[in-house]
């Protein structure tokens, strides 16, 4: 990115940039850690190769009427799952919103920020008991996706869990995480893991990241904590390209050590083995409206599997809920609604006592326009009688109704 929006004028503009699922030196393989991708092997040689003919043999092969970007667009291992094919685009990152998952003290992961005046949650780090690595960007040891429950089932790693996702929820591009911190200790370590949640409860590695508290600020300046001072940061998870599918969760799990990926800090403040001591910290997460720490996702607006009306349109302005057409409904009728933002929905219907007769939608869902089929039945399947009916949608703190009439 640097070279072809900065470079010189020989260089500016004229890169190829190819992204796809693989660990270190496995462009030839489809299994990645726990995974499978399939079609994702490439040939680099080949492309490779035309890059050099054309620019030292001066060979016009077309290379570079190609777009510059080619990138594998990862999917859940399912049968029938969006996602696991490759796409091409002008530059990096794909065109995206940045949407905030701000982490909850209940520790639900929601596009929702805390309006509480103090909120926090903290563990202890112990230097001499790490959590041990589990896959992730390495090199010498085991790589790429792995389930990470065993790490997350430990005192000392904070859990952050979205909603079951109602529809597929696609990113694409840089991940970061916001952190307001503090720490009994001069010096510790944050580390943050992205991770993807299937319905088995499998939480497999996604991306991760980490910051040393002494170079919260730089990497060429020790600035040490102040012991229970609050301090902003900001982790940098690197990029990635995935579509969640529907029935899965996001997950963000936040610790202090990733060892051996990294070298556990002592928490001591003095120079890296200088000698053996370590100190056990208290690290502290601040989770209030004033310290809303989140982890930011790049959502694409390019569908990927979901259930939208018009995939092509942009996200719209309000929370929008129509009239379902046919009304009345003779055997089935469709409920169109529309999400300026990613957050949480749900759409019901209703009988006129106020019972809930069926929820169509219930979970996490992108901003977009969708549509939604309901066939009369109810949550036994048995069809609806003739009657009036409602249909309630609520998205975060947003909400309202429509009436509906059943005829047949």
């Amino acid at each position: 990115m640097g070279l072809q929006h900065n470079g010189a004028t020989g260089a500016r503009g004229k890169q190829k940039l190819l992204v796809g699922p693989w660990t270190h030196g496995s462009w030839d393989q489809t299994r990645q850690g726990e995974l499978n991708f399939p079609n994702s092997t490439r040939d680099d040689l080949s492309e490779a190769r035309r890059w050099f003919e054309y620019w030292l043999l001066g060979r016009d092969n077309g290379i570079t009427s190609e777009p510059a970007v080619k990138y594998y667009m990862m999917g859940a291992v399912e049968n029938g799952a969006p996602g696991n094919v490759w796409r091409t685009e002008r530059d990096w990152p794909p065109r995206a919103t940045v949407t905030p998952f701000y982490f909850r003290d209940n520790g639900e992961l929601s596009t929702e920020k805390s309006a509480t005046t103090q909120a926090s949650r903290g563990y202890q780090y112990d230097p001499k008991n790490p959590i041990q690595t589990q896959g992730g960007k390495n090199l010498l040891m085991a790589a790429g996706p792995y389930d990470q429950r065993n790490a997350e089932s430990r005192s000392d790693v904070l859990i952050f869990t979205t909603p079951v996702l109602a529809q597929p929820l696609e990113i694409a591009g840089k991940i970061t995480a916001k952190l307001w911190v503090s720490s009994s200790a001069k010096d510790t370590d944050f580390m943050v893991k992205l991770t993807d949640v299937y319905p088995d409860g499998r939480s497999i590695l996604v991306s991760d990241g980490a910051i040393r508290g002494r170079h919260r600020y730089s990497l060429w300046r020790e600035n040490f904590m102040t012991p229970d001072s609050i301090y902003q940061c900001e982790v940098d998870l690197w990029s990635t390209a995935i579509i969640f599918n529907k029935g899965h969760r996001i997950r963000a799990a936040i610790s202090s050590s990733n060892a051996p990926r990294f070298e556990p800090n002592p928490n001591t403040g003095k120079p890296f083995r200088a000698d053996n001591a370590t100190v056990v910290a208290t690290n502290t997460l601040h989770l209030d409206a004033a310290r809303p720490s989140h982890l930011s996702l790049p959502v694409t607006i390019s569908g990927g599997g979901l259930a939208v009306a018009d995939p092509k349109a942009s996200a719209p302005r309000d929370f929008i809920l129509e009239q379902n057409y046919p009304n009345p409904v003779l055997s089935e009728t469709q409920i169109v609604y529309a999400l300026n933002r990613t957050t949480t929905v749900r759409l019901s219907i209703f009988n006129l006592l106020g019972q809930e007769l069926r929820t169509l939608v219930e979970g996490l869902a992108p901003a977009g326009k969708y549509a939604i089929k309901w066939d009369g039945l109810d949550h036994h399947g048995q069809r609806a009688a003739r009657g009036i009916y409602f249909y309630r949608f609520t998205a975060g703190s947003f909400a309202t109704t429509q009436k509906l009439v059943v005829v047949q």
